[in-house]
């Protein structure tokens, strides 16, 4: 958490504006350290106003955030920019209002920003100011969500494929502290090209506008008919999965689209953005099959060594109960020799007897115990192949849910 630019955020783009207008009743009488508004919707996004009645980091002022409530559900990378402005309403006077504007980027390790000293405690409750009346305060924000790209990293058994980074919106801050510690832990890695970051703005300029990529001149006749079958296509293929399309050996098709597309794309953010679409389906066409090939696979496997466990465990049961067996007969036979060790003058014929089937027994017994003993290492072999295959499908689902997430991305970012 820290606090936002006191100044007017620079000119952007945007897709929503929100307003939202928090009555807090008996606000002296609060015992909360800190408090969190009503959601509200803006942007495809819940967000939430948080105060801190007290004062936060012992300020001595009313601290007021933005939150991006629900955040702990969105995918690995996500960013949500956002400009916005709090207004403390001046319900007695009606001239006196306070207003304080920010732009911030939220991310996994900020999901808040704003004011830490956004009014002084003691002037909140000056009377004549007209913030405070019948103990109600009343807090009004406007949002204005602003495009901002969110990427995924894919990651598979050759290592790092592709990552894309997003742009970091840069803000300043009413707390020397906060700012330098923002400074220290930016979002994007050191790496980002101005390139990326000019796509990226470009990417947001047009999805702002309603998503529409320009429409080739009507002049062009046969051809701009044909570019607009290939568009729609491509709007259908965007609608599909990556697994269907794989399924129906369609991905060189979407390639050929793709291209035909770029090459007669005049704007430029759309050759752009159609020419990225073509670089990764070449990576689409290695991961999704071999995905798709792995998982089944291991299902195959997954069954075989199922049905290899039970068979296993019912021959390991049966030795079991032929060790249980064998070894009460050993005792049993032990007993008998010893009661008949008494009476071996009499019956020395009748002991060779039992001695030598003692023997045998005990020899069964041991080969029992040697057979049951590998079998058990076959067991422990096959639960081994069973760990492997799961681990295989389960990293295989993994690169496949990237991939998809990776395609919705360019469906977006496309508008389509």
């Amino acid at each position: 958490m820290a606090a936002g630019a006191d100044k007017q955020p620079a000119t952007k783009k945007m897709l929503e504006t929100k307003k939202f207008t928090w009555k807090i009743e008996n606000f002296s009488k609060l015992k909360e350290n800190k408090l969190y508004s009503d959601p509200f919707v803006a942007g495809g996004h819940k967000w939430r106003i948080l105060v801190f009645p007290k004062g936060n980091r012992s300020s001595g002022c009313l601290s007021v955030y933005m939150d991006l409530a629900n955040c702990e559900t969105y995918p690995q990378g996500w960013s949500v920019a956002a400009d916005f402005s709090f207004t403390l309403v001046d319900q007695v006077n009606g001239t006196s209002s306070l207003q304080k504007m920010t732009s911030h980027s939220f991310h996994a390790k900020e999901q808040d920003w704003g004011f830490t000293t956004f009014i002084p405690i003691k002037d909140l409750h000056d009377v004549s100011k007209g913030f405070l009346d019948n103990d109600t305060l009343i807090m009004e924000a406007e949002l204005s969500t602003v495009k901002s790209a969110i990427f995924t990293e894919f990651r598979t058994e050759s290592n790092f494929l592709v990552q894309h980074v997003n742009e970091r919106f840069q803000v300043q801050t009413d707390n020397p502290a906060n700012a330098n510690a923002t400074a220290s832990n930016p979002i994007s890695p050191s790496s980002v090209q101005s390139t990326s970051r000019k796509l990226i703005e470009q990417l947001s300029a047009m999805s702002s506008s309603g998503g529409s990529i320009s429409s080739p001149n009507p002049d062009h006749g046969t051809s701009s008919l044909l570019m607009q079958q290939q568009r729609e296509k491509m709007v259908g293929f965007l609608a599909m999965s990556l697994e269907a399309i794989s399924q129906t050996k369609s991905l060189d098709e979407v390639e050929n689209t793709a291209l035909q597309l770029a090459e007669h794309a005049t704007d430029p953010v759309e050759k752009t953005v159609l020419k990225d679409l073509v670089s990764r389906l070449a990576e689409f066409k290695e991961v999704i099959p071999s995905s798709l090939s792995t998982i089944e696979t291991s299902r195959g496997v997954e069954s075989s060594v199922d049905q290899v466990k039970k068979d296993m465990e019912a021959r390991l049961l049966h030795r079991k109960r032929q060790l249980s067996s064998l070894e009460i007969e050993v005792s049993r036979l032990g007993e008998e020799d010893m009661k008949l060790e008494a009476e071996i003058q009499q019956l020395s014929a009748r002991k060779a007897v039992i001695v030598d089937h003692g023997r045998s027994t005990v020899a069964e017994l041991d080969k029992a115990n040697q057979e049951a003993a590998k079998e058990l290492e076959e067991l422990m072999k096959q639960c081994d192949e069973s760990r492997q295959a799961v681990e295989n499908r389960m990293r295989a689902k993994e690169r496949l849910a990237q991939s998809n997430t990776s395609w919705k991305l360019f469906k977006d970012n496309l508008g389509w």
